[in-house]
């Protein structure tokens, strides 16, 4: 996540929040206002952010914005870390700047904006396509948006239906299955295959000592 700056055709300045995912190589975000704050960067995140995975750890400079309080704040109750770079390394986010300059060159410098509100129109214009139209080398020669369809449809693919069994020892019944049900949605099928086989075991384990 970094911040752009460029100006109106009038001369006014402005400021746009990038943001960069760097599994899918997508730009989710491009935000635009003339001052920005934590407490919007933040606002600004929700956003893109609702109804999506949050991300583990968002990377950014030593800027104002990314080292205030309210951002502190927002981070902690998403459960999100905010990884700091070394100052005066920006090799080490080397994603978004890389994005940034390829941004700059294709679209900050080739459009003049007259208005605050014109440059939202013209940014997001690029960004779809950037994210819908536009192959990438490093995803096999998929846009952003075919990677990730392709790659939600192998997940699907590799998940066997579900079919579990209850397992009965006398009367009693294997109580803890119910719990793996729930946990299902939740763990991937190596997870859940290696739960099942432990607490098999500690019941199989605990009747034969009953025994």
């Amino acid at each position: 996540m970094d911040f752009v700056h460029d100006a109106l055709a009038a001369g006014r300045p402005f400021r746009i929040l990038t943001l960069v995912d760097q599994w899918r190589r997508s730009r989710p975000l491009l935000e635009v206002a003339s001052k920005m704050s934590g407490y919007t960067v933040g606002e600004a995140l929700d956003r893109v952010l609702e109804g999506a995975p949050r991300p583990r750890s968002i990377t950014v400079d030593h800027g104002t914005e990314f080292q205030s309080r309210a951002l502190e704040d927002w981070a902690y109750r998403r459960g999100v870390q905010l990884d700091f770079i070394r100052p005066a390394k920006p090799i080490e986010n080397a994603f978004i700047e890389s994005f940034n300059g390829r941004f700059r060159d294709e679209c900050l410098n080739v459009h003049q904006f007259a208005s605050i509100a014109d440059v939202p129109r013209k940014i997001e214009a690029w960004r779809l396509d950037y994210n819908q139209r536009r192959p990438h080398g490093s995803l096999g020669h998929l846009t952003p948006s075919e990677f990730v369809a392709q790659r939600q449809a192998m997940t699907t693919a590799e998940v066997p239906p579900l079919s579990l069994r209850v397992v009965s020892f006398g009367d009693q019944r294997q109580g803890p299955w119910k719990v793996i049900q729930i946990a299902w949605r939740l763990v991937t099928h190596e997870m859940l295959s290696t739960m099942a086989e432990e607490m098999l075991g500690q019941k199989i384990s605990l009747t034969h000592s009953l025994g």
